[in-house]
């Protein structure tokens, strides 16, 4: 048995962070987050094996000043991942899309608790997700519309 993967993570970058502070909120006591995950996958244009995920993560929503809350963030990260099995005629995102999920989240997190921390308030720690309930619920909410 082979613990390699045939999937594989070229790169990961950061592609857009929004960020805003409601100042009538005290920072220094964040205790509940709301936050809403959205995976989006992209396969490359002449490649079935090729593709990104932009992972797009908002911590409150626009509407924080209005709703109380202490600020808003919303950050997308891509994702640039290849399948090195070239034989299947599968898409790279059919075989790995939950994968793909559970290895560029930790760097979502890893991004939100740094730059909370050098904007000047406490790190923000978002909780780790079920990879597995968040898909269910996309599918849930994809079946509603």
């Amino acid at each position: 048995m082979s613990i390699d993967s045939e999937l594989i993570l070229k790169n990961v970058r950061v592609k857009s962070l929004n960020y805003s502070i409601n100042e009538a909120i005290d920072l220094s006591e964040i205790k509940d987050v709301d936050i809403l995950i959205s995976p989006t996958p992209k396969l490359a244009k002449d490649d079935i094996h090729s593709g990104v995920v932009e992972l797009s993560v908002e911590l409150f929503d626009e509407f924080y000043i209005e709703n109380n809350k202490p600020f808003h963030i919303e950050i997308v990260v891509q994702g640039m991942f290849t399948d090195s099995d070239q034989t299947s005629n599968m898409n790279v995102f059919e075989k790995y899309f939950p994968n793909m999920i559970s290895i560029l989240y930790p760097y979502v997190r890893s991004y939100i608790s740094a730059t909370t921390g050098m904007f000047g308030i406490q790190n923000v720690q978002i909780p780790a997700i079920n990879v597995y309930d968040l898909m269910t619920n996309l599918s849930k909410s994809n079946n509603k519309k």
